[in-house]
């Protein structure tokens, strides 16, 4: 009979697997917060502070980076809102940027992604590299360069 060194997959990546099987072992392995959920927020804000968080203008990313929620919850919020308004309204804008996609988790929620601009402009960039390449393949068979 075969004997099993590892439980799992996970676990037989050599020394990551071997830093989860001691036990209580917390070593430099943290795990994220999680992300309040939107209900909760909309709650949490309450009708009398909503308009001023969709009134902020607040974009889906921060700049040119798509935060989460455990990194941002670190940074000073824009204009007078707490950092749970600020994921509110990053919450919101990323809605309107959501496209659902024909897939359904286990529970039978429904799966979506998002394209905001920072994402947009390196695919933009990508395309453009990937033509140049093309272009200069194609002169180099045809003898041009």
């Amino acid at each position: 009979m075969l004997q099993r060194r590892w439980q799992s997959p996970v676990q037989a990546d050599s020394k990551f697997g071997q830093v989860l099987d001691r036990p209580g072992y917390t070593g430099n392995l943290r795990i994220p917060e999680n992300a309040p959920q939107l209900s909760d927020l909309l709650a949490e804000a309450g009708p009398a502070r909503l308009p001023a968080v969709i009134d902020a203008g607040i974009l889906a990313t921060d700049g040119d980076r798509y935060r989460h929620w455990d990194t941002l919850r670190h940074i000073p919020p824009p204009g007078g809102l707490s950092a749970a308004e600020w994921w509110l309204g990053i919450k919101i804008a990323r809605r309107a940027l959501a496209h659902d996609l024909p897939l359904r988790t286990v529970d039978g929620l429904t799966s979506t992604y998002g394209l905001p601009d920072p994402v947009l402009q390196m695919t933009t960039a990508a395309n453009a590299m990937r033509a140049m390449r093309w272009r200069w393949a194609r002169l180099r068979r045809a003898g041009g360069a």
